[in-house]
């Protein structure tokens, strides 16, 4: 339809299917827009890295809180929650600038319902058999 010039609104809680079928979102939580945009863009300012390093130092502790909004670090292995504008190049770059070597490094794309859940709370909607569904919202 967008290539038309044409539209549709669709109000939605099966997020996977508006992540399949929208380039735009808008994500409401009891009347208030939360987030709106480009799907791409919003998705892409929501990377969390894993890194498995040779040995995790202080140094390289602190470098990767310069790339990143929250570190996780269990022995040799990292979880990173990327800043916006950042990517797992950064996380290279810091690391071996910190005289860190890599065992692995891989990046992983938040999904509209991860994005979802970080913006208003509430539960998955993929939530384990004998878990809590997930709770509405509304996608564009």
């Amino acid at each position: 339809m967008a290539d038309r010039g044409k539209a549709a609104i669709v109000s939605s809680h099966i997020l996977a299917e508006i992540e399949a079928e929208c380039d735009r979102v808008a994500i409401i939580e009891k009347g208030r827009l939360v987030a709106e945009g480009n799907l791409g863009e919003l998705l892409e300012q929501t990377d969390f890295v894993e890194a498995e390093l040779d040995h995790v130092t202080e140094k390289i502790s602190k470098a990767l809180e310069e790339v990143a909004t929250g570190v996780s670090v269990e022995g040799n292995k990292v979880s990173l929650s990327m800043k916006p504008g950042k990517t797992s190049l950064d996380v290279s770059k810091a690391v071996m600038a910190a005289g860190g070597n890599f065992k692995s490094l891989v990046t992983h794309r938040l999904k509209l319902e991860d994005l979802f859940i970080k913006l208003v709370g509430g539960e998955s909607e993929t939530a384990a058999p004998g878990e809590a569904g997930g709770e509405g919202g509304e996608a564009e």
